[in-house]
């Protein structure tokens, strides 16, 4: 997310992006923003889950879901 972030960032602070691509790259950015707070940190956290359970690795989250 931060990545994205920074790219919009620095694609603001040109002096030739067009004002029309400037208003879209922006709402994009606030969509993908809305979703990840939305959804994003959950499926991260299931992705790590399985990533856990397959290197069999046992972790304070999995412990914590126990319960």
């Amino acid at each position: 997310m931060l990545n994205k972030i920074h790219i919009v960032s620095k694609l603001m602070q040109s002096t030739t992006i067009q004002l029309g691509v400037a208003v879209d790259l922006l709402k994009k950015t606030r969509d993908d923003i809305v979703s990840y707070r939305n959804t994003g940190f959950a499926d991260a956290l299931t992705i790590a889950k399985e990533i856990c359970e397959a290197m069999s690795v046992d972790t304070v989250l999995k412990q914590k879901t126990k319960n």
